[in-house]
């Protein structure tokens, strides 16, 4: 699912995922004071959070989520 997701939007927006307790997701997770996941965030060119959304459970709303806030 993910790794889909990543190849579709290739060129339009980089999706990276990180383990929130692993480096360097645990500092990424706690600059974001993310606690628990998944959390799926988007931030704009310059950083930005943009949008946030936790517990997406379905590739259908991921796929949602991500069309609302990408280009």
């Amino acid at each position: 699912m993910w790794a889909d997701l990543v190849e579709e939007y290739d060129g339009d927006a980089e999706l990276i995922a990180y383990d929130r307790e692993e480096p360097p997701g645990d500092e990424i997770a706690r600059s974001f004071g993310i606690r628990y996941q998944p959390v799926f965030v988007v931030l704009d060119k310059h950083g930005e959070e943009i949008a946030r959304e936790a517990g997406i459970n379905s590739e259908e709303r991921l796929r949602e989520f991500v069309a609302e806030h990408v280009p």
